[in-house]
Parts: C-alpha cells; sequence; structure tokens
C-alpha cells in the first residue's frame, strides 16, 4: 500500500513524479541563525536558505 494515505500515487499516475523538487522544512525549536548552524546554510550546503515565518510575535 505504498503512498495512499498522501495520494502520491494519483499523482504519478498523471505523470508527475517529483523530479529534482526540493522541499525542507524545520519546525518550531530550531533557531536556524545559531552559531551553530551558520556555516550549515547557502550554496553549497544541503539547507539553501532560512526564514523566520513568526518572529518574535508567538
Amino acid at each position: 500500500m505504498p503512498h495512499y494515505a498522501t495520494g502520491v500515487m494519483k499523482m504519478h499516475s498523471v505523470g508527475v513524479k517529483g523530479a529534482q523538487v526540493k522541499i525542507g522544512i524545520i519546525g518550531t525549536g530550531v533557531q536556524y541563525e545559531h552559531p551553530a548552524l551558520a556555516r550549515r546554510f547557502g550554496p553549497g550546503n544541503k539547507a539553501v536558505f532560512g526564514y523566520d515565518f513568526v518572529g518574535d510575535h508567538y
């Protein structure tokens, strides 16, 4: 029963395979601007960029 819960099989049936699609989400609790992660973002890294969608308004 591969991927039926997500609807992936429907997408595959119409030719959408997701090739070259890159998606990543880091949830709450990760400070992506922390110095320990500073050199892990940007060109040449797996994490290309980060964005704070919430700011200090949580």
